[in-house]
């Protein structure tokens, strides 16, 4: 008798194993039941990119995040110099993956063009620009054509000013041209003496040229007649003086 009950108490325990077993483990068809979770591999090229998880921060890649709900995520992967990478991934359960290559953030640099004397045109790479001062953005990295230009003054170029991201500058100072001037003098008669301040330039007709800018003060002298003096301006480029000598 009691031998039976010990048999019966055995039984009703793997039954109730089994019965326990059968829920935990197995669906009704049959089939074992799939884990709850997913786990996560996030690979970035390149490597070291911040990992967000519905805008929770998880790490850097490589990184394998497990744990997570069968649900969509919303996936941000950051990195600086880079383009941020969003996407919306659905977790299954088990392994899922992820890998990204970033894209780089196009670079620009602006440059701000001083010059002295000021209102100065300005080209980048022959583009006409504001007039100086000016501020130009947008360039690319690397090296770009320059030149500044003023009536009246020597030009400024420089054929590969680097610029990089971010603010970059140049001032520059313009040089005058040294501007000069021709004077054509004749008289008549011919053939008389000049002087110009004083110092002897040969007979009329005369070409005096290479005269710095200026007024001067020119003498006609001519053996029988009277002299002729007068203060000539001379301005860039050709002058002239014509002079009727007056008999004595």
């Amino acid at each position: 008798m009691k031998k039976s009950i010990i048999i019966g108490i055995v039984i009703v325990v793997l039954i109730f194993s089994g019965v326990l077993g059968y829920f935990l483990f197995f669906k009704g068809d049959g089939v074992m039941l799939a884990p709850k979770t997913g786990t996560l591999y996030v690979s970035s090229s390149p490597s070291g990119a911040s990992v967000y998880l519905d805008g929770v921060l998880k790490g850097l890649t490589p990184k394998a995040i497990s744990g997570l709900s069968l649900k969509n995520y919303n996936i941000t992967i950051s990195k600086s110099g880079y383009q941020n990478f969003f996407t919306v991934k659905k977790i299954v359960a088990g392994s899922n993956y992820l890998n990204v290559t970033l894209v780089p953030v196009a670079q620009t640099g602006t440059l701000y063009i001083s010059s002295i004397p000021s209102d100065a045109k300005v080209f980048v790479d022959g583009a006409p620009k504001n007039n100086t001062p000016v501020t130009i953005s947008g360039l690319a990295i690397g090296s770009h054509r320059i030149e500044v230009w003023k009536q009246g003054y020597e030009s400024y170029y420089d054929a590969a000013k680097n610029i990089v991201a971010g603010n970059n500058s140049l001032n520059v100072t313009l040089v005058p041209i040294a501007q000069t001037g021709t004077l054509y003098i004749t008289s008549i008669p011919s053939d008389a003496d000049v002087y110009l301040d004083g110092s002897p330039r040969n007979k009329t007709p005369v070409i005096i040229d290479g005269l710095n800018l200026g007024t001067y003060y020119v003498l006609i002298s001519k053996a029988g007649y009277n002299d002729s003096g007068t203060h000539k301006t001379i301005v860039a480029g050709n002058n002239s003086l014509n002079v009727i000598l007056i008999p004595l």
